[in-house]
């Protein structure tokens, strides 16, 4: 017998997404409903994350856009007859 355990998340259990300066290891915190364009540099030591316009802008603001579009989905209705669920991969596993 071989037991497999997996852990998933629904897209509304996705409140804010945490970025993490990699030269000073400073956190930043942004509600979804909330997130404005102010991510660009950390606000602790003034590194730049992203320059605006840039790929990496427009990926973060779909993203955002993304997940904020799939928990407004109603799983179950007509409209959406399935559920959406994002698996978290456990520490150790190959990605």
């Amino acid at each position: 017998m071989t037991t497999e355990t997996r852990t998933t998340i629904e897209p509304a259990d996705i409140s804010a997404i945490e970025l993490e300066c990699v030269t000073c290891h400073f956190r930043a915190r942004r509600l979804l409903a909330d997130w404005r364009q102010d991510s660009l540099s950390c606000s602790n030591c003034g590194a730049a994350w992203m320059l605006n316009g840039s790929a990496d802008v427009q990926n973060l603001k779909m993203l955002i856009s993304l997940l904020r579009g799939l928990t407004a989905l109603n799983p179950g209705t007509k409209s959406h007859p399935f559920m959406i669920r994002l698996e978290i991969a456990e520490e150790g596993t190959p990605k």
